[in-house]
């Protein structure tokens, strides 16, 4: 057993597949040190109950009647008074969950789950916890040097790459942008699409369930890390998105001076490609990752894209359920 000193939640809790169509409930033991109230950012979902005692606290997470298809994410705020904590919801809503069972217990103090941490949230890239760094060692981020080649690339261009080890991050000069600007990975099939929700990388599931690719999701560095080689054989490309969420400024990519993708390989060599306008947008599709003629290859395609976040996850095949 905990004691009340102790904040004990998961990072994200994972609903994982659920029946649609119906009501349907997991259940999670999480622990506060003190009194505190529990608000989700999802619509159809809810968390009892509201208020947690200090210590233990068993809470059911119940879903609403959901189409088939959709896939679920979102905050939950863990409001403390003097504090307030961000952990995730996600799952999907499918037709058949034939081991589905209500109420059972997802998330416990003694599970292995990572919690939340500061540092999870906002990670130090030179303090990345072993369990989340076995995958790749971070690339060298200083300037690079007079011996060290960096090459400017075009958009239409495609540019074999020679490591399967990647870094690829969104840079520009204004670091007083007064919006977040989000990083998204999509993982595709041969048909364009994202077939499994662990498959869709961003700020609410920093890591891929192959555990290939990872997010470093800090205020100031959205960084994706890729490993191309230990990738699921039917993902054969790889698409990185950004977008100013939850944008209620009506700022754009236009508002960014000098924006540009860095991509860094394990070999040493360094691109990067600079968007260009129209970037009168708040997403656009920054680069794509494509396996072809046994050789992965990168392209810079840069486009705005106009109808915004959740129009462009519909188009991979991500129903997103938002509030």
């Amino acid at each position: 057993m905990t004691n009340g000193g102790e904040f004990i939640f998961p990072h994200i809790l994972k609903l994982g597949e659920f029946p649609a169509e119906r009501v349907c409930s997991r259940r999670a033991v999480v622990c506060v040190p003190c009194s505190a109230k529990i608000s989700v950012s999802i619509k159809d979902i809810s968390v009892t109950p509201e208020v947690l005692e200090p210590g233990e606290n068993t809470i059911t997470v119940s879903c609403a009647p959901i189409r088939a298809g959709s896939h679920i994410f979102g905050e939950m705020f863990i409001n403390m008074g003097d504090s307030v904590k961000m952990a995730y919801i996600s799952g999907t809503a499918v037709e058949e969950a034939v081991e589905f069972e209500d109420n059972v217990l997802i998330f416990s103090p003694d599970d292995k789950a990572e919690p939340v941490k500061e540092e999870m949230i906002y990670p130090d890239l030179d303090n990345i916890p072993p369990d989340i760094n076995e995958m790749y060692t971070p690339l060298a981020d200083d300037s690079p040097s007079d011996a060290q080649s960096v090459l400017i690339i075009e958009r239409g261009l495609s540019f074999k790459l020679s490591s399967d080890i990647i870094e690829v991050e969104l840079i520009y000069d204004n670091k007083d942008f007064p919006m977040e600007v989000d990083a998204f990975a999509f993982l595709l099939d041969r048909k364009g699409n994202v077939t499994k929700d662990d498959r869709f990388v961003f700020f609410g599931n920093m890591s891929s369930g192959c555990r290939s690719v990872k997010y470093l999701n800090a205020p100031d560095k959205k960084v994706m890390y890729f490993n191309l080689e230990t990738l699921p054989i039917d993902v054969s490309a790889i698409d990185i998105a950004y977008s100013i969420y939850k944008n209620p400024r009506g700022l754009n990519f236009s508002h960014l001076e000098n924006p540009a993708v860095s991509i860094k390989t394990g070999d040493g060599k360094m691109m990067v490609f600079c968007l260009k306008p129209p970037l009168d947008r708040d997403t656009l599709v920054g680069i794509e990752i494509v396996y072809r003629n046994s050789q992965w290859e990168l392209m810079p395609l840069g486009m705005a894209y106009s109808l915004g976040l959740e129009n462009l996850c519909s188009n991979y095949g991500l129903k997103i359920n938002q509030p």
